[in-house]
């Protein structure tokens, strides 16, 4: 291939309208925000199917929707350096024991102030 050849950089103008008193240079990072809770949402419904839970006792709803996104934070690192989908990576730690004991034993965990996931 010669060298600069390949898809051509796009460019896209998008229109909103809001009552919202805020700086038009800060409209577009809300919205970016806006859908990546969107998509962790997404995530949950289809990877863990949350929606179809019907534990509905005590405190037990709390509970396994903390252990869901606790295995979503461990598991999330694992969908951009394996390129999979989140499902995807879920049917391989299901089916595949040594990957689950790898991913298991490189001692990933949550750093509670933070939130996010850091190397053990």
């Amino acid at each position: 291939m010669a060298c600069g050849s390949g898809p051509k950089p796009k460019s896209e103008t998008r229109h909103t309208i809001t009552d919202l008193m805020i700086h038009p240079n800060l409209l577009p990072r809300g919205i970016r925000s806006h859908w990546e809770i969107e998509s962790f949402h997404w995530d949950l419904v289809t990877a863990f199917d949350e929606d179809r839970c019907n534990i509905n006792r005590g405190k037990a709803p709390e509970v396994l929707s903390l252990m869901r996104k606790l295995a979503y934070n461990s598991i999330n690192p694992l969908r951009d350096a394996h390129g999979k989908s989140m499902p995807a990576i879920l049917l391989l730690l299901r089916n595949n024991s040594a990957f689950l004991e790898a991913v298991l034993e490189k001692g990933q965990r949550l750093n509670p102030a933070a939130h996010v996931l850091v190397e053990g």
